[in-house]
């Protein structure tokens, strides 16, 4: 079978009806990719008909590889539906604003044990936005060290 390339990412192989995508994510958003005992993943592979494996072995550099195989439309399917969700979960923890202060701002970094990120974020970000609103600092919630027990809180604002 010949391999050939369509678009970034996405490959088709000749002959066996089989597509293959490789994503960058980043590595804090593994995590959530996952999901609880890896119910994220097995939705979107019900839903898209395609496979979905994720290599970590590039995570010290700071993001992971997804590998979505199976039928072109599935792969499409799959691919799509994890892009949207990242894009949905890093605007809602303002993930790709820059973290730079402004004049008269500080940033305090605070370790919350990984018990009580979810209980700290509220259902849908909502604990988050809430202190956001009364205090009018942002918070960035970074899990990329969930694997180590905790996640480290950014606070942006003006003392």
């Amino acid at each position: 079978a010949k391999r050939f390339r369509e678009g970034e990412g996405l490959a088709f192989t000749l002959g066996t009806e089989e597509a293959i995508a490789d994503l960058s994510i980043p590595q804090q958003f593994v995590g959530w990719l996952k999901g609880k005992n890896g119910r994220q993943i097995l939705d979107i592979e019900a839903r898209s008909g395609a496979r979905i494996a994720i290599d970590q072995s590039s995570k010290d550099m700071g993001f992971s590889k997804v590998v979505i195989t199976g039928p072109p439309a599935g792969v499409q399917v799959a691919s799509d539906a994890i892009n949207d969700e990242l894009r949905r979960v890093m605007d809602r923890d303002k993930h790709d604003q820059a973290s730079a202060p402004l004049l008269g701002e500080q940033v305090e970094e605070v370790q919350i044990p990984q018990k009580y990120v979810g209980w700290l974020k509220g259902s849908q970000g909502s604990q988050l936005k809430e202190m956001e609103t009364k205090t009018g600092a942002q918070i960035r919630i970074d899990q990329s060290t969930r694997d180590q027990g905790f996640s480290l809180a950014q606070l942006t604002g003006t003392p």
